[in-house]
């Protein structure tokens, strides 16, 4: 069961990038976000038009141009991303009539919903953690 879909998946891989090089104050172009994002390039360009037209990102246009992070990263949330690209995801996952059963997925979808109206500044967590992770293979 997946809750969101490689849409959705690619376009916080995406945000992720363009999030770790917002810094440094120039665009990226898009061949290099699909190369660090691992995203298929065409699948990449529809995904930058959805953030875009949502104001998530910005385009700059040249020679030096490409995409930016629209707002300050505190202010997009996971969710504006997913939605931006997927507008029906993570909403109400229930078919049911017993009671239980959608007090069950009313939990559910709220926690799916708390996590996910998070900023993308809880990257650095995450990066954090990955770095963290001793591989002891040989």
């Amino acid at each position: 069961m997946a809750l969101v879909s490689a849409k959705g998946s690619y376009a916080i891989a995406a945000i992720f990038v363009l999030y770790e090089h917002h810094n440094e104050n120039k665009p990226l172009k898009t061949e290099l976000i699909a190369k660090l994002g691992s995203i298929p390039k065409n699948f990449l360009e529809q995904i930058l038009l959805d953030l875009k037209k949502s104001g998530i990102v910005q385009s700059i246009r040249g020679a030096k141009g490409g995409y930016i992070l629209a707002k300050p990263p505190q202010d997009i949330l996971l969710i504006d991303i997913i939605n931006s690209v997927e507008p029906e995801c993570c909403t109400g996952i229930c078919r049911t009539r017993n009671p239980a059963l959608e007090a069950l997925w009313s939990d559910f979808n709220k926690t799916i919903h708390n996590f996910l109206a998070r900023p993308i500044t809880i990257f650095d967590e995450y990066s954090l953690k990955a770095r963290s992770q001793i591989d002891y293979c040989i």
